[in-house]
């Protein structure tokens, strides 16, 4: 099945990196900044995938429980 396309969270980014809240949203902070993106843009789980040079499908799969 294919992933969908969806906002990411710090909440998300604690999960994956398994880190506090804190350096997940320092992590959002160098996506955004990876994907030149402002400060007030969101990111999607393909901007987080593309970011850790992963397949979609993988970084979807370490966030399901």
């Amino acid at each position: 099945m294919a992933s969908k396309l969806r906002l990411i969270t710090t909440h998300d980014l604690c999960l994956y990196k398994h880190v506090k809240l804190r350096a997940a949203q320092k992590e959002m902070v160098r996506i955004k900044d990876f994907h030149d993106k402002l400060k007030h843009q969101q990111v999607t789980n393909l901007d987080a995938a593309d970011y850790y040079g992963i397949p979609l499908s993988l970084f979807e799969s370490s966030l399901d429980h």
